[in-house]
């Protein structure tokens, strides 16, 4: 009875696991530096958020069932499992939406306009760099450093002039540093 009983849980979280994923497919998306050239395999600091534009979707990130980063060829690719959006079906000509940053740098970079082709069950090299007559879909996601301090000089000849900014008196001189 003992035995039955363990089979038959068995087979449901089985059953359970299998209905899980609607659709299952994944999408593969090149992430490459500001300059283009590829990441390494060292994915330390970077995260990403992906979203499929359809009602209820939800939203999937790294730590996402079936989901993360895949190094391969020298390119480092951030993996989605179409299949896990809220038990959602994705259809060929939907629209994904992916943003992805790195910490090390304060890096950005997004797509928001990723286009599930057709080929159901094969999977998608999103901005993949061509094979000798095999091209991919899209353009890699480029990861972008941003400003996070300016510098501003104020210089003036003569020196001694005074620095306005929105037409009001700042009570500063030039040079300015």
């Amino acid at each position: 009875m003992k035995k039955i009983t363990l089979l038959l849980i068995s087979l449901l979280i089985l059953s359970v696991g299998l209905v899980a994923q609607t659709n299952p497919r994944i999408l593969y998306v090149r992430l490459v530096n500001q300059d283009g050239s590829s990441l390494t395999s060292d994915i330390t600091g970077i995260t990403f958020q992906a979203r499929l534009m359809k009602p209820n979707a939800g939203e999937l990130n790294q730590s996402s069932p079936d989901c993360g980063f895949y190094f391969a060829g020298g390119n480092l690719y951030a993996r989605v499992q179409l299949g896990n959006f809220n038990l959602v079906n994705w259809a060929a000509g939907d629209r994904v939406e992916m943003d992805v940053q790195r910490a090390s740098d304060n890096s950005v970079g997004s797509d928001h306009n990723i286009i599930i082709p057709d080929a159901t069950g094969i999977a998608i090299y999103w901005g993949r760099p061509p094979s000798g007559t095999t091209t991919y879909p899209g353009s890699p996601i480029y990861l972008i450093p941003q400003v996070t301090s300016y510098t501003l000089t104020v210089t003036s000849d003569p020196s001694g002039k005074p620095i306005y900014k929105d037409n009001v008196d700042t009570e500063q001189v030039t040079p300015y540093f």
